[in-house]
């Protein structure tokens, strides 16, 4: 449970308040067996009535109803940052190839260790292309051909990169997933995106990128 930060909603209006992470609230009170959703952030809403078809409702009950209402991607609170020493050897020596490509600026070496179901999260401005291939959607955040960038933006791909993989510690996500931890989706504001890694059957791959900002 937490405090909803949603327009138009106040204690008095809130009979069980669920937040999901994110950018994502959910609010509600209820009546006469009616459930009264408010479900958005905090600069949009949408209004949802349930009725139920049991005939009395509980705090309980309306707040497992109202978590079923939360996206899939949106947990709650992920784990405190892990040193990289403490993470598994596969993972270091994973981490250690990607850092030995970015010195080498072998752009090579770096994509063929981009999952083929590469995503990008909080993708406000439209920059991920489900029609483009994984290496295409990666290189919309690290981009380390220079002939696509002006004079003064030479190597930012390969300097964003770097820096993103240099960390010490890494954040690991509910569902395995181990990221650089330069934020979290359960916190604001967003001040910093995240590098993405999940272990697949054949070996750590880069998984996707959550966009930062507020």
């Amino acid at each position: 449970m937490g405090t909803c930060q949603l327009p138009g909603v106040t204690p008095r209006h809130i009979g069980v308040c669920v937040c999901c992470s994110g950018p994502v609230h959910i609010a509600a009170s209820y009546t006469k067996n009616r459930i009264h959703v408010l479900y958005g952030g905090t600069s949009m809403a949408t209004n949802i009535t349930v009725q139920p078809s049991l005939p009395n409702l509980s705090a309980v009950s309306v707040s497992l109803l109202l978590i079923s209402f939360c996206p899939v991607h949106a947990t709650a609170a992920e784990s405190k940052p892990v040193a990289l020493r403490a993470t598994e050897s596969s993972f270091q020596q994973f981490i250690a190839s990607l850092r030995a490509a970015a010195q080498r600026k072998n752009a090579q070496a770096v994509y063929a260790l981009v999952a083929p179901n590469y995503y990008i999260k909080r993708d406000f401005g439209g920059s991920f292309d489900p029609a483009a291939s994984a290496i295409q959607n990666f290189s919309v955040s690290f981009q380390f051909d220079n002939a696509r960038l002006g004079a003064e933006f030479k190597d930012h791909g390969w300097k964003e990169f770097s820096e993103m993989i240099s960390g010490q510690k890494f954040e690991r996500k509910r569902d395995g997933q181990l990221c650089t931890p330069h934020g979290a989706l359960d916190k604001k504001p967003f001040p910093h995106s995240q590098l993405c890694f999940r272990k697949s059957r054949v070996g750590w791959r880069i998984q996707g990128h959550i966009n930062g900002g507020d």
